[in-house]
């Protein structure tokens, strides 16, 4: 008979969230685990990413339990490329000691009486709490359009594009605008590639404004505390951060910036029939609510500067409109534009079919139902989703704070 592992809590999956819980599990000196389905750390930086990826945030923003920026001799205002932030999770784990076991696999958690068991491809577990951390974006979004296009193009996820070789010879269309999309976007047409981007609802805002980061002056704002009680409408938790970019140095990405410099900009793609690509006819709406976010932030940060009297200069930003003077394109011919590949920059699905329980634990968008973690399961938690309780709980900014707060509920059963 196979032996069954006994431990007080299992946290699935061993990203920025699950290492978070585990430092305050650890801190209060509670039995438990970390099961991580590949086989080394930081799979979705080192696998998922491309070669150029930056961070999009400084690495001030870089605040993991137990440790800043400056244990590792980050400057605050640098974004850390794709090989420092490895590094950076490799030597968080190294120093902390999590207990972490790699290559082990989940594949169904379901209930017994009061405790939760546990199946892996490594063996099966009981334990009284559980932790989901796996994270939201798990698996790459394939769209049903997608299986209309002609297989003579070249299809890839955004995750699988890695440098300007990962593509065919001839032109790209990108589909997405959000922080992937507009990057890859950028690195595509800047290397010499012709291209199509179709956009969609992201929203951008400027690098830097009246010399600080935006991302400092976000923070004076308290926009990284917006709770998700405050949201108009829960579908906004499935609008993507606003597009801004961390590589050389970290700098603004426009749409119409892009327009001016040659990319033809698209609509939303309805349809696709082998090479024939059909478009929505609101590419200047879209463009609309693009500009929008800088419009009112601009002059929050104004107010905020002279309400506290702070030392910052004046500064008007360029205001550019070359999107608006593309014309509307209701079809592209893949064929006639000699697009021989196509990068979908569409997201990624949530998949938690694995948890087995008696009451609904995902709602109808696919987040889960928790009030700041905790679920109706007793001892069933959600750590690091998009929206878990407020703007920065995905963020490596702000999941410490989340993970210190499930942890007391955690130990309040243990």
């Amino acid at each position: 008979m196979e032996k069954i592992n006994k431990i007080n809590t299992i946290i699935v999956g061993g990203g920025q969230s699950g290492l978070s819980v585990s430092y305050f599990l650890k801190k209060e000196g509670i039995d438990h685990i970390i099961l991580e389905k590949a086989d080394k750390p930081a799979f979705a930086w080192r696998e998922q990413k491309w070669d150029s990826f930056t961070f999009v945030t400084p690495s001030s923003m870089i605040n993991l339990p137990g440790i800043t920026y400056k244990d590792f001799n980050f400057h605050p205002d640098e974004f850390l490329p794709k090989e420092e932030i490895i590094k950076y999770f490799e030597d968080y784990i190294e120093i902390n000691k999590f207990p972490i076991q790699f290559n082990i696999e989940v594949t169904d958690i379901s209930k017994i009486d009061s405790k939760w068991v546990v199946k892996t491809s490594n063996g099966d577990y009981i334990a009284q709490n559980v932790v989901i951390a796996t994270g939201f974006f798990q698996t790459p979004k394939k769209l049903d359009i997608m299986e209309s296009i002609n297989p003579a193009i070249l299809q890839l996820h955004s995750s699988e594009y890695k440098n300007v070789k990962s593509v065919k010879e001839g032109n790209v269309l990108v589909v997405g605008s959000g922080q992937s999309g507009m990057q890859i976007a950028e690195e595509l047409y800047k290397s010499g590639k012709k291209l199509f981007l179709a956009i969609g609802n992201t929203k951008r805002i400027p690098r830097s404004y009246r010399g600080k980061d935006l991302t400092n002056w976000m923070i004076k704002l308290k926009m990284f505390d917006k709770t998700v009680d405050e949201l108009d409408d829960l579908s906004e938790r499935l609008v993507g951060n606003a597009h801004v970019s961390g590589a050389n140095g970290g700098h603004t990405v426009n749409l119409h910036k892009y327009a001016k410099d040659g990319v033809i900009l698209l609509a939303k793609i309805n349809r696709t029939n082998d090479f024939k690509v059909y478009l929505d006819k609101n590419l200047h709406q879209l463009l609309t609510n693009a500009d929008s976010l800088e419009k009112t932030l601009l002059p929050a940060i104004d107010k905020i500067i002279e309400k506290d009297n702070l030392d910052a200069p004046e500064e008007d930003l360029e205001v550019l409109d070359d999107g608006f003077k593309q014309e509307i394109v209701e079809e592209l011919d893949l064929k006639e534009s000699n697009i021989n590949t196509i990068i979908w920059a569409t997201g990624y699905a949530r998949d938690y079919s694995f948890i087995k329980t008696d009451k609904k634990i995902i709602d109808k968008m696919g987040f889960p139902i928790q009030k700041r973690g905790v679920t109706e399961e007793d001892g069933l938690f959600f750590i690091g989703t998009v929206w878990l309780y407020k703007t920065a709980s995905s963020l490596l900014y702000g999941v410490g704070e989340d993970a210190e707060h499930l942890v007391k509920q955690l130990k309040n059963r243990k």
